[in-house]
């Protein structure tokens, strides 16, 4: 039962890639011009302590200087769809790890819509709390979600493997199930797997046991309790004695002898 389920799961996620595959051929999405980027605490702060505009913040003068930089750089690769050397970001988007900060949000929202206001306080401490120990790491973005103006950025940007600390990647369509999931890495990912199909494996294997207890159950009833026509007994048996013999034997065969059996069925 196991292994047909895993292989229906594994079947039902191969036909959604190719669904998926197909809806993305036949669709042109945000997806078909972005790349993502993944930034490292480093390059971060080393742009950090070298910014010194007082009108932006590190953030936004961060993504105007990776506009800047993956402009000029894609802009120099070989063509793939047709030659120019203007090739224009439209915009970026940043991801980051602010998931701890989300989840304080949403409970402090499902408290005040309940009106309970001890937690609402008690959650809002610990918003507090966060935002002092991990306010540069929250601000920090992680991931870069670069859009092309044209399709040829795209495609010589995923090309580009030497001149950066990170590769860009295709990006994944741009729903909030997705990027706000981002921060599960992929070791993350492969053990809640591990997890999830440890459970399937155990509740499949109790079932198994349930039953099969049922079944010996069942078993035992059935070697001491025989299908037995009543009528066809009583008419082809002749007296009492003799059934009674019957019975006799049939109760020595199934409590005292090592067969466990009863071979006529009169005792039923």
């Amino acid at each position: 039962m196991g292994l047909v389920l895993l292989i229906t799961l594994h079947y039902a996620k191969n036909v959604l890639k190719v669904t998926a595959k197909k809806w993305d051929l036949d669709m042109i999405t945000a997806s078909d011009y972005t790349v993502t980027y993944d930034i490292s605490k480093a390059e971060y702060d080393d742009f950090k302590r070298e910014f010194n505009d007082p009108d932006d913040s590190p953030a936004i003068g961060f993504m105007k200087h990776l506009k800047s930089r993956f402009e000029e750089l894609v802009s120099k690769k070989k063509h793939v769809l047709y030659e120019t050397t203007d090739i224009v970001v439209a915009n970026i988007s940043f991801s980051f790890n602010n998931h701890e900060m989300i989840r304080l949000l949403s409970k402090r929202g499902t408290a005040i819509i309940y009106q309970d206001f001890t937690e609402k306080d008690k959650v809002e401490r610990d918003i507090e709390i966060l935002k002092d120990k991990k306010f540069d790491e929250m601000t920090r973005p992680n991931i870069a979600y670069i859009t092309f103006e044209t399709q040829e950025g795209y495609e010589r940007a995923i090309k580009i493997r030497p001149g950066l600390i990170r590769t860009f990647k295709p990006a994944v369509e741009p729903t909030n199930i997705i990027w706000e999931n981002s921060h599960f890495s992929l070791t993350h990912i492969i053990w809640r797997s591990v997890l999830v199909i440890s459970a399937i494996v155990i509740l499949l294997l109790l079932s198994f046991l349930l039953f099969f207890y049922l079944k010996i159950g069942l078993a035992d009833t059935n070697r001491k309790y025989m299908n037995l026509n009543c009528e066809s007994f009583n008419n082809n048996v002749g007296t009492a004695d003799t059934k009674l013999r019957y019975a006799m034997i049939d109760y020595y065969d199934y409590y005292h002898s090592t067969t466990g059996t009863m071979m006529s069925g009169a005792l039923q």
